[in-house]
């Protein structure tokens, strides 16, 4: 008996870490070819603005599409929607050899967000059928702590690769990476039909999807997480977007001195993820909402220290800027494992995929939205001291205002 739960713990472990690979590799793809974007732009000869169009165009269609890949991912099961969703994905970048022009790799990265837009339902979907509520929110950490590691090994070697034979052959490096994944994912993944949601809807197998939206419509607990979502991807995608410009044109560090914070802001996310797990299954017994609130308030504090740094020093010590921008990795971008866990507890049953989508939606709108904003505010200042005001503020008064209404409306019902 103590054997078959040993092997039954060990075939969940293992299927745990063929679900992060995946979420690795699509790491390595997302940090990985923006991070060679001086070489294509080297060979193409093109603006800054119409180099940046790449991610727009992948997240926009990703975005847009994320409500329809999780409903995929529920109609199929995880592993073959996985595999659909990064055999196209896997086919597409090795197509970005063979293009021609930047226009060509614009329409290459609007079909990329296809299959792009698949991974994390498909694996939120996978994770959700694998591991007990209880002990979800850690799985969740260590899932998404994938794509923190493939977004540094792919910044960190891909240009080197690039560097020496060419942005073309270090894309037939990631391409045959992820290839070598999902063969592996294909061979030795085994799906499960773990515990889920005990709402009484239709099995996942009778969803058509008028009929997944109509549960997404009627879900309100899902509908306060999407404005959790929102808020969660404004904070971290601000940072990201504008970290290196904040310490090289406000505290005038090097540009390479730059890089390295930005280092140790992903190096922050990495540890963040599976933490914020643990703290969330061991310490805090399940409930997310306070779990919410210590990842917000920490992120106002982190913000604040940014704004005191102004007010007590012209330019921060190396260390202090560094160590402050480890724990900002660690808070503002350590929480999807404690939200993606939220969603699976919320969702009903059979509708974890378009559930996991539609709060990707509201995500990659705070991702795609805030920054700009953050930017412009910045730049009629002459500073982004008043940004970290700003932020710090919509960090903490969400963070507060979100706890006191679920914790009002349990106590009502």
């Amino acid at each position: 008996m103590a054997f078959q739960k040993s092997s039954k713990h060990t075939g969940k472990t293992m299927s745990l870490l063929l679900l992060m690979s995946l979420t690795v590799a699509a790491g390595v793809y997302r940090n990985g070819f923006p991070a060679m974007f001086p070489f294509i732009h080297a060979e193409f000869g093109l603006s800054r603005t119409v180099m940046g169009l790449y991610i727009s165009f992948l997240y926009l269609v990703s975005a847009a599409l994320a409500i329809f890949a999780g409903w995929f991912a529920d109609r199929l099961g995880a592993k073959k929607g996985i595999l659909i969703g990064m055999g196209s994905l896997t086919v597409l970048i090795f197509a970005h050899i063979f293009a021609p022009s930047f226009s060509v790799i614009l329409v290459l990265a609007a079909l990329c967000g296809i299959g792009f837009s698949i991974v994390s339902p498909g694996a939120t979907k996978g994770v959700t059928d694998l591991f007990s509520p209880a002990r979800r929110g850690t799985a969740m950490g260590i899932l998404f702590m994938g794509w923190s590691i493939g977004g540094l090994a792919g910044s960190a070697f891909l240009p080197v690769v690039a560097q020496y034979f060419g942005w073309r052959s270090a894309t037939v490096v990631m391409g045959g990476y992820m290839l070598i994944t999902i063969t592996l994912f294909q061979l030795y993944f085994k799906e499960s039909t773990g515990e889920q949601s005990t709402a009484a809807t239709p099995s996942p197998e009778k969803f058509r999807l008028k009929e997944g939206f109509r549960l997404l419509l009627d879900n309100k607990k899902l509908h306060i997480l999407c404005l959790r979502a929102f808020v969660l991807g404004s904070v971290s995608g601000t940072l990201a977007a504008h970290y290196t410009l904040f310490v090289h044109l406000d505290y005038g560090y090097s540009m390479v001195l730059s890089g390295i914070g930005f280092a140790f802001l992903n190096a922050g996310s990495v540890l963040g993820r599976p933490a914020w797990g643990l703290i969330n299954d061991r310490l805090l017994r399940g409930r997310e909402d306070i779990g919410f609130l210590l990842i917000n308030l920490m992120n106002a504090l982190v913000f604040a220290l940014f704004v005191l740094f102004y007010r007590f020093t012209e330019v921060p010590a190396v260390w202090i800027i560094l160590a402050a921008t480890f724990i900002a990795g660690f808070s503002t971008r350590g929480w999807p494992g404690v939200f993606f866990a939220a969603v699976s507890r919320d969702a009903d049953r059979g509708n974890t995929g378009m559930s996991a989508g539609l709060a990707l939606v509201f995500v990659r709108l705070g991702i795609t939205l805030s920054p700009p904003v953050f930017g412009f505010i910045a730049d009629i200042t002459g500073s982004y001291e008043y940004s970290w005001i700003l932020m710090a503020l919509f960090a903490l008064i969400s963070g507060v205002g979100f706890f006191v209404k679920k914790n009002t409306t349990n106590s009502e019902s």
